[in-house]
């Protein structure tokens, strides 16, 4: 299916946020929710990833711009909706690499939906990096390629990933 997009996007919104600028994702999910604890504390994520849009924004274009250029060419232009459970959604629109739109709710005709369940936040609350393998494995994320369009991308970035050995 899409691996290769779904383990850019949640590496980018879930495990490693260093982002050049004065503050990033990663302290502000760590460090800005340490005093609270479970349900709360993964709540209080989400509402800290809604809130930094921007932020995603650089991470996202950052990560884009070192990849491959058939890397680029799959994942550059396509439309997607990211799921959290409590309904937190993000939705990213991405144009030649770079992020055109990105809400706090589903965008229309999505080529993917990627679902996001509260074990990557209980993961890397504990300090463990989420395996991004095992956690698709474990159904901790899964996803979905909407229409021809987003299963053809699927096949495409399958066939990238296992020439990359992911």
């Amino acid at each position: 299916m899409n691996k290769l997009f779904i383990l850019t996007l949640i590496a980018i919104l879930c495990t490693s946020f260093f982002v050049v600028a004065e503050e990033n994702l990663e302290t502000l999910l760590l460090e800005g929710t340490e005093e609270l604890s479970g349900e709360e504390r993964i709540d209080a994520q989400k509402e800290i990833l809604s809130e930094n849009l921007d932020l995603i924004t650089k991470e996202i274009e950052t990560f884009t711009a070192s990849l491959p250029g058939i890397l680029k060419i799959v994942i550059g232009n396509v439309r997607v909706n990211v799921y959290f459970e409590n309904e937190y959604i993000i939705g990213i629109i991405l144009e030649d690499t770079k992020v055109v739109e990105i809400k706090n709710e589903e965008i229309s005709n999505p080529m993917f939906n990627i679902y996001v369940s509260d074990k990557v936040f209980e993961k890397i609350n504990t300090g463990e990096e989420p395996n991004i393998k095992t956690t698709l494995k474990d159904g901790d994320i899964t996803y979905k390629g909407l229409g021809f369009k987003g299963k053809m991308k699927s096949g495409l970035l399958t066939a990238a990933l296992k020439v990359s050995g992911m």
